[in-house]
């Protein structure tokens, strides 16, 4: 066989094995770039959820901080208004009724405080007058 034959022969082969190398070549480096873009997204998805994890606690501690205050400003307005109608020594409807709002938001956050309760056992036990009649 000529060295023409040689080469019409192993240049369709060679041409065809250059090409699946340069194919798989092609296919490694796509997957590279995949796992690349994929390593990418997981770094950017992780710290979201860190970010996200971050503001959810702030949210949680402003929340808490918050819900103390109004426990604490409810516990003082029942203190106060049981002191001043101990002193009077009766209670009009409304304000019982007020309190009795107030307290049943401050019993959820704080269900056993006996100070608290104690000292709505004193308003319930006051008699109650309307507005218009005179102490």
């Amino acid at each position: 066989m000529t060295e023409a034959g040689y080469i019409a022969i192993f240049t369709p082969i060679l041409i065809a094995l250059i090409k699946l190398i340069a194919d798989g070549i092609t296919a490694r480096r796509e997957q590279r770039a995949e796992r690349d873009e994929n390593r990418k997204a997981t770094e950017l998805i992780q710290k979201l959820i860190r970010d996200l994890t971050a503001d959810v606690e702030k949210l949680d501690k402003a929340y808490k901080d918050t819900r103390e205050t109004y426990v604490a400003i409810i516990r003082d307005r029942l203190t106060q208004a049981h002191a001043y109608h101990m002193a009077v020594g009766y209670i009009e409807m409304h304000s019982k009724d007020s309190m009795s709002g107030l307290y049943d938001i401050y019993k959820k956050y704080v269900p056993n405080n006996t100070f608290v309760v104690g000292l709505m056992d004193h308003i319930n036990s006051l008699p109650i007058r309307r507005l218009d009649e005179e102490a």
